[in-house]
This record gives C-alpha cells, sequence and structure tokens, in this order.
C-alpha cells in the first residue's frame, strides 16, 4: 500500500509539472539553479551537440550523444503517456504543448533542444528537464 501511494505521490507530481501552464520568462526566471547531482543544461546541450556530429560522415555514435537521444525518446514517451492518463481522468485538461499528429524523429528532437539551449544560455544552469520542456513548448504550442 505504501508503495502505491508513494507512486501516486510521483505521478502526481509529473502532472502538475507537465500541465502546468508556464511562461517561459516567469517559469524559468524563477528557477533556482538545479541540486548539484542533476543534469543542467550545460551537459544537456554538450550530449546534444554530440549527436548532430554523430549525423555527418566519419563520425561514429558516442555515449554521449546516445544519452541525448535517449533522454529526449523518453521525454517525449513519458509526456505522451502522462497526457493520455490526465485526459482519462480528467477532461478539462489544457496540454503545455501539442505535438504533431505523425509525431517527430530524433533528429528533429536533438536539433529542437540544441536550438532552444544555444538561444538561451542564461538558462543553461538550471535542470534540464525544464528546459526541454521550454524547448518543446515553444516548437509546438497549442493552437
Amino acid at each position: 500500500m505504501a508503495t502505491w501511494q508513494y507512486r501516486g505521490v510521483i505521478v502526481v507530481g509529473l502532472l502538475v509539472q507537465l500541465f502546468m501552464p508556464a511562461k517561459i520568462g516567469s517559469a524559468l526566471a524563477s528557477q533556482q539553479t538545479a541540486p548539484d547531482d542533476a543534469y543542467t543544461g550545460v551537459e544537456l546541450l554538450r550530449q546534444c551537440k554530440d549527436a548532430i556530429r554523430e549525423g555527418e560522415p566519419g563520425y561514429a555514435p558516442t555515449p554521449s550523444g546516445t544519452m541525448c537521444i535517449g533522454y529526449l525518446d523518453g521525454f517525449i514517451a513519458g509526456f505522451i503517456v502522462t497526457e493520455r492518463f490526465y485526459q482519462a481522468e480528467s477532461h478539462s485538461m489544457v496540454a503545455p504543448m501539442c505535438l504533431p499528429k505523425g509525431g517527430i524523429t530524433g533528429e528533429q528532437a536533438v536539433q529542437i533542444v540544441v536550438k532552444w539551449l544555444s538561444g538561451h544560455p542564461q538558462f543553461l544552469d538550471l535542470d534540464e528537464g525544464l528546459l526541454v520542456q521550454n524547448a518543446f513548448q515553444e516548437a509546438f504550442p497549442c493552437k
């Protein structure tokens, strides 16, 4: 029973973070730097730049580039599952981002995140999850 309650708290926490409306300026400006043990935009930007280089001739996959791709794939999959779960429970939910019906490729996700992080260097010390969320919200706003 305690395990289920704990997981419920985690699910509620994820739902609140993903589905609370957030404006980039106010949401990011109010954030403190990430804890010492958390990954930040600095690491994510480095990893994702490695992933982009892997697509160029003569570059082999690297653990760093693979980490970026895996993280972004997991973020998107988690968002989709959480969104579907939340919509099934509450039909009044408004999603913070609207991914294209056909989805996006891993390469698109990497390009979106690298462009956003490069354009917002003042936020690179924040937690990477918050930064990825804002990158995708800006790229795929709900209409």
